[in-house]
Formats: structure tokens, sequence, C-alpha cells
């Protein structure tokens, strides 16, 4: 059996090292299998250390046909269903966040075809939850080469055309954004556990046309993100991937 090793994560100006890493997949994996595994590790941030344990299950749960909006119905899909229990405790405070993830993958999609995300953070006494949705930009492509990734990303939409490239990155991405109508755009750019650590665009008001955005990712940590982009109420959410 093999597994896929977590020994951390990171940030612009903070890290969580794994003393004891987390066993986020085994291999092979279907449905009906599940494990559970825990993990121990500090927090490094400028206000000082934390000590951080969690516990983190996976399980196919389910596994059928998918349908999804344009009229896609995909058969043969496997939910993976996790769930990110962690603590992070420090002299003065203590935080837990719950997070509930459920990835869906077919033969044909190297990466989950749909997902579905509810994080939940507690500290103080104060708690705050957010939720976040999207569908693979391959299945939202017109033509047959959907079938394969294609070179920039594209995602086709009724009210504009999203570019992504180079994806993988490595300091820097661009994003073209082609609007049909002026229309309110919001940009945003997040980890895989929803946490947002960048503001591409900001609840601006743009003309319909052609717009170019630059983002320097230099100081993100590698691994998987999302873009989040919402145009006149229409939301697509695009994987991202980091490397060094």
């Amino acid at each position: 059996e093999a597994a896929h090793l977590q020994v951390g994560y990171e940030g612009s100006d903070y890290k969580v090292v794994f003393t004891q890493p987390m066993k986020r997949i085994t291999y092979p994996f279907a449905y009906g299998y599940s494990y559970s595994d825990s993990y121990v590790g500090k927090g490094i941030y400028k206000e000082g250390t934390t000590d951080v344990v969690g516990n983190y299950t996976v399980e196919a749960d389910a596994y059928g046909t998918l349908y999804l909006p344009n009229n896609i119905e995909l058969k043969n899909v496997l939910r993976v269903k996790t769930v990110n229990l962690k603590l992070e405790t420090q002299a003065c405070f203590a935080s837990e966040t719950r997070q509930v993830k459920y990835l869906f993958y077919d033969a044909s999609h190297r990466y989950p075809v749909f997902a579905i995300l509810e994080s939940q953070h507690t500290q103080n006494g104060e708690t705050t939850t957010s939720y976040f949705s999207g569908m693979s930009s391959s299945l939202l492509l017109k033509d047959e080469s959907a079938k394969n990734e294609p070179k920039h990303n594209a995602i086709v939409n009724k009210l504009y055309t999203y570019n992504v490239y180079p994806n993988p990155f490595n300091n820097q991405f661009t994003i073209d954004l082609n609007l049909q109508e002026q229309s309110l755009v919001t940009m945003q750019l997040l980890t895989e556990e929803g946490r947002t650590v960048g503001k591409i665009i900001e609840s601006q008001v743009l003309d319909a046309g052609i717009h170019t955005f630059n983002y320097n990712g230099e100081s993100l940590a590698s691994g998987s993100y999302y873009i989040l982009c919402t145009v006149g109420g229409e939301t697509i959410v695009k994987p991202l991937i980091k490397i060094k």
C-alpha cells in the first residue's frame, strides 16, 4: 500500500510543520475504502508559535451517476469525503477548525470534476462558516477538445471567457478575462482549505472586452489552490497548482 503524506503547509506570513505527518490518501483507493489518521505539529507566525493537533478521515462513500448543470451527466463517478478536525492552541488563545470536503472523480479527468467545501472556524467563542463549490473547467468547454486539458485551461461561459496560464505556475500566472458586457467582477485565490490568500479583482465593474491581470504568487507555498471568479452573479472555481 502506497500513501501520500503531508508534512505541513505554509502561507506568505506563516508556516505549519507537522512533527507527525498526516496521511492524505492511500493507493489504491476505491468505493467503500476509508481510513483515519492523526497529525501533530507547530504553527510558526509573526506573533509566535502554536501547538497543532488534528484528525483526518477519508472515505469513498458514494459511487454512481453525477448530474451537473448544462445537462452534463457523468457515469461511474466516485465521491470521496474528507473531514479534517484541527485544534491550534497558544498560551492566550485556542482555535478550532472543522473542514468537510466532497471531491467527485471519474476516469476521464485527472482532477476532480466537482468539489464541495464547508469550512467552520471557531476562535474566542465566535464561529465563522464558509462554503464554496466548483465544477472542472474542462466540463464547460463546448468542443471535443475538452476531453484533454486545453493549452490555457479556458473556461467558456455565456457571459465571459476566462483563461489562466501557465498552470502549473512557478512565480506568476496570468488571467485573461473576456467580458461580453459590462459586469461586476470578483476574483479570489483560495487555498485547498477554502481560505482566501489573494484578492485578484475586488468587486470591480469592468467594461466589455478583454482584461488581463498578472498575479505574483512567489510568496505562495507549493501546492493546490483555487481561483474563484464571480461575474454577473455566476461563479466558476478553477484549480491552480503552484510548483517551485
